[in-house]
């Protein structure tokens, strides 16, 4: 059980886990305009940030939806999936208020998960509702990168091997190129004593409508973030938050644009293996919905539809 209890009496969110997961709590900058905490949950090696939430009716839904839009904007950059539990308050059947067009609006930014990915929904005595997730392992291609680690050299220890090199050896030869060479080999033997190269291998997810202009909008995006949060300044969050925006479009329309172009100039067969290696193509699920398990109730639906169109 994982609890955060406020200051005065009475009141707070929980959690609960089951203890075959691993787990870390996330550290959240207190906001006073909206109640939670974040826990990073690793599942089939797939980063998982999993919060609850809760918006005390006194507190202004405005306020609250610009904190929750703000968490949103910081876990869409690190992590696969995030989950969020609890309880806003916000009254989703005024479909003419203002403040339900704002929060529809700020889910479907970071396009929220469609119901098939759901496949059961319960709902208890207590009115608490539970939902069960399929959540898909995606073998991403492995590939080594060689470097060189330089932020773990001792400065002192480099320095002091530096100053006991034969330089004088670069005198000797006549030729500039000799010259070079000597040097380039002085200073080569150094680095690998003091940043051997490394290789290590990564899990890369294809993502081939990332384009060099797609991926300098993100950097920017990314910049404007970390600017906003260290300053705090409402225009700086303002300016995230527009090109946050418009990056989340640009990605959408390219992604889309390089589908189009698979499915025109490939193959059935080659489309469904493109489709399945980028995980667009969504699994099937295990089981009838639980709509469509009660036969008698589809037969009478059935009956009843062919009679009222016959008397029409």
């Amino acid at each position: 059980l994982i609890r955060k209890d406020r200051p005065e009496r009475g009141g707070g969110i929980a959690l609960y886990i089951h203890n075959r997961y691993q787990f870390t709590v996330i550290n959240v900058e207190d906001n006073p305009d909206i109640e939670q905490f974040w826990v990073s949950v690793g599942i089939n090696k797939i980063k998982i940030a999993l919060g609850v939430i809760y918006r005390p009716p006194r507190n202004l839904v405005s306020k609250f939806l610009d904190a929750f839009e703000d968490t949103l904007s910081y876990f869409a950059l690190s992590f696969d999936h995030f989950i969020c539990l609890g309880d806003f308050n916000i009254d989703l059947l005024d479909i003419n208020s203002g403040i339900v067009a704002k929060y529809l609006n700020t889910i479907d930014l970071y396009e929220v998960t469609t119901t098939e990915v759901i496949p059961m929904h319960h709902i208890s005595n207590h009115c608490l509702i539970a939902c069960s997730l399929n959540i898909k392992s995606i073998l991403a291609p492995v590939v080594q990168r060689s470097f060189r680690n330089y932020s773990n050299i001792d400065t002192n220890e480099f320095l002091n091997d530096l100053r006991q090199c034969r330089w004088e050896i670069i005198y000797d030869p006549s030729n500039v190129n000799d010259k070079v060479s000597h040097f380039n080999a002085n200073l080569i033997s150094l680095v690998e004593v003091h940043a051997p190269v490394i290789t290590k291998q990564y899990s890369i997810k294809p993502t081939p409508w990332l384009t060099p202009n797609i991926r300098l909008t993100i950097s920017l995006r990314d910049k404007a973030y970390k600017r906003a949060k260290r300053s705090r300044l409402p225009a700086h969050w303002e300016y995230y938050r527009s090109l946050r925006n418009y990056t989340s479009g640009a990605i959408k329309r390219e992604k889309r644009a390089y589908l189009n172009y698979i499915l025109r100039n490939t193959n059935t067969k080659s489309t469904w293996a493109a489709l399945e290696r980028l995980d667009v193509v969504q699994q099937n699920l295990k089981e009838l919905r639980q709509t469509f398990q009660n036969a008698k109730e589809i037969n009478d639906f059935l009956i009843n539809y062919a009679q009222s169109v016959k008397k029409q």
